[in-house]
């Protein structure tokens, strides 16, 4: 992928897992890097095995396994791994290494991260082709497993007040009659597939449901991913976008089926999957199928352009060929403070 590739030239033995001595301090111990941090924004800290102690991230300082990175509001951090995917730590977040191994020479290459708090964007950009080979997510109530894809994992922090939805697209308070209601809960785990190719598995609940690219999912704690989290995910996008408005360009009905092709504008002015208000204008665009049966929707396929909604709040990498103008590629200085 370009992201992977505009890395490989920098001083790192990409592609190679070494045993090396721990870090001062540590007496007897030996720990495996698997990486190292790209970019730091803020003071996220990070602890190691056998030192109780938080250290603050540094740019270009290594990554080892079982590490658990933490930030706080204003900073984050993006590890690169020697199996080239990428790890973005969000605002407010708790993240373990929980698991990794990469064998390039039997194409093996397998990672778990535990999130304990907040929210984390991958982007796995090779494909996990090898016996056993998994990139996975864990939050407390569920897991986002993918093989080579850019996906986003959050958990909701707290229960956020009831919201309903008026004619026009105005979120209002529940007080407000003739609302449609629902109430995100805390805890629950959101999935956001922002790549162009490749699935996410995520399961809650005991059940697995599929992502497909610009696609998304939402599961309340211990629920599977579903109706409940539908609404969850639209409460969200109405707080995150308070002057959203949809513009039906197409819709096409046959047998039980119904297509629509859409258009949304609005205003980022709420947190969205753990990315605080930017005040950004944005324009997505997408297709929605739903089955209906005895006048209720009983299933549903999604196919919305999540990658230029990241571009446009300006968490995701420009397309290609914005990269590739002069006037506009970025200066290595301001690629290392993304």
């Amino acid at each position: 992928m370009r992201h992977a590739l505009r890395y490989t030239v920098l001083p790192l033995g990409i592609g190679m897992t070494l045993a090396i001595g721990w870090p001062v301090g540590t007496e007897g111990l030996t720990q495996q890097v698997i990486g190292f941090y790209l970019t730091v924004i803020g003071k996220p800290t990070v602890v190691h095995v056998g030192q109780p102690a938080a250290m603050p991230v540094k740019l270009r300082e290594s990554v080892y396994f079982k590490d658990v990175i933490e930030t706080q509001a204003d900073s984050r951090a993006k590890a690169l791994f020697d199996d080239d995917s990428i790890l973005t730590v969000g605002e407010n977040s708790r993240v373990e290494v929980s698991a990794y191994i990469y064998d390039p020479a039997n194409n093996q290459r397998s990672s778990v991260m535990r999130m304990i708090q907040g929210k984390a964007r991958a982007l796995v950009g090779k494909l996990f082709a090898g016996l056993g080979s998994k990139f996975e997510v864990h939050t407390p109530t569920a897991v986002a497993a993918a093989r080579g894809t850019y996906f986003v994992v959050w958990i909701e922090e707290k229960a956020s007040q009831k919201m309903g939805l008026n004619e026009i697209g105005t979120v209002r308070p529940v007080s407000v009659q003739g609302l449609e209601v629902a109430e995100l809960q805390a805890g629950g785990t959101g999935v956001a597939n922002i790549g162009s190719s490749g699935n996410v598995a995520f399961t809650s609940g005991g059940k697995t449901v599929e992502v497909p690219p610009g696609s998304y999912a939402f599961a309340p704690p211990g629920m599977p991913p579903g109706r409940e989290g539908e609404k969850q995910w639209f409460t969200m996008l109405r707080a995150a976008f308070p002057d959203g408005q949809t513009t039906i360009d197409d819709i096409i009905a046959e047998g039980d089926k119904v297509a629509v092709r859409a258009t949304m504008t609005g205003t980022h002015q709420g947190d969205f999957m753990g990315i605080p208000a930017t005040g950004k204008p944005v324009t997505i665009s997408g297709i929605d199928v739903t089955r209906f049966h005895e006048g209720q929707s009983v299933e549903h396929w999604g196919q919305w352009d999540m990658a230029a909604l990241m571009q446009q709040l300006g968490v995701a990498p420009p397309p290609p060929q914005a990269l590739e103008t002069p006037e506009e590629s970025e200066t290595p200085e301001e690629s290392e403070n993304e």
